[in-house]
């Protein structure tokens, strides 16, 4: 009986997203919340063996292959260059542009064995998600104790050293698919040159083809993903010109990476920019 229930409902689903962009659009969406909320579940019963280390990701990545997320989702995750991430000098602190959540499993695919995201410490109270992300060593911060970005930083550095830890940052600060990459905050900068540690640039290619929120529209497609060679910053002593160095490097590969493909967005609807 419930069988026949789960059949029913997979086809009904399944109908809708044939005759509505915007019923596939929320269905494959939420589809891939729930597929978030599973994966983190079951790495969590593996990562508790080994609570807080960021080398528990390996069990996060065993499972998207096994899974075949990219396969669920009509997603090709091509990455690029990987030698650069892969022979950098650990620790390291990446920087990547961050368009939508699904950037969480391009984290997951391209990142070395012992790499952790740096998160804001409120997403630690989310449940299951908050934990588990704990458990695979993400180091959370907590920016409403009163102390400064470099003070907070000094700390993480510090920890970086201790256990041979290197950190994925968003220094957008948020999510924007907005067909640019925007201003880059310095946090992630003011770590890499007090920590004395190469930044490795990560670039996410423009994937508004894939999934658009503005147009609520989640076709699939390939997401292109470009490790750039790492900057080191053993020498430098002006943070605001590394940070803007960075934020161009980024720019201008997302913007060749655009017109490369610019054919595929030709009847895409444009986003206004700011």
């Amino acid at each position: 009986m419930y069988i026949w229930i789960l059949v029913i409902a997979v086809v009904i689903l399944y109908i809708l997203t044939q005759v509505s962009s915007t019923a596939k659009y929320h269905i494959k969406y939420i589809g891939y919340l729930l597929y978030c909320i599973f994966l983190t579940s079951l790495c969590g019963v593996f990562c508790i063996f080994r609570p807080g280390s960021s080398k528990n990701i390996f069990i996060a990545q065993f499972i998207l292959k096994v899974i075949k997320f990219e396969w669920l989702f009509g997603l090709d995750i091509q990455i690029e260059d990987w030698d650069n991430l892969l022979n950098a000098k650990k620790p390291f602190v990446v920087v990547s542009n961050h368009q939508t959540a699904i950037d969480a499993l391009v984290l997951l695919k391209a990142s070395p064995n012992g790499t952790a995201p740096l998160a804001k410490k409120v997403l630690l109270y989310v449940p299951i998600f908050g934990p588990v992300c704990w458990l695979c060593g993400t180091i959370f911060i907590n920016r409403k104790k009163g102390k400064s970005a470099i003070d907070i930083m000094k700390k993480v550095g510090r920890e970086m050293k201790e256990k041979m830890t290197s950190v994925w940052i968003f220094p957008e600060g948020t999510r924007y698919q907005l067909d640019k990459v925007m201003a880059f905050k310095k946090g992630a900068f003011h770590l890499a040159v007090q920590a004395k540690v190469p930044i490795v640039p990560v670039l996410i290619g423009n994937y508004r083809n894939v999934i658009d929120h503005k147009n609520k529209q989640f076709d699939g497609g390939v997401i292109r993903v470009k490790c750039l060679p790492p900057v080191h910053t053993d020498n430098v002593d002006n943070v605001d010109t590394l940070v803007e160095e960075v934020q161009q490097l980024l720019s201008n590969e997302f913007e060749k990476d655009l017109e490369k493909r610019s054919s595929i967005f030709e009847n895409i609807q444009p986003i206004k920019r700011d």
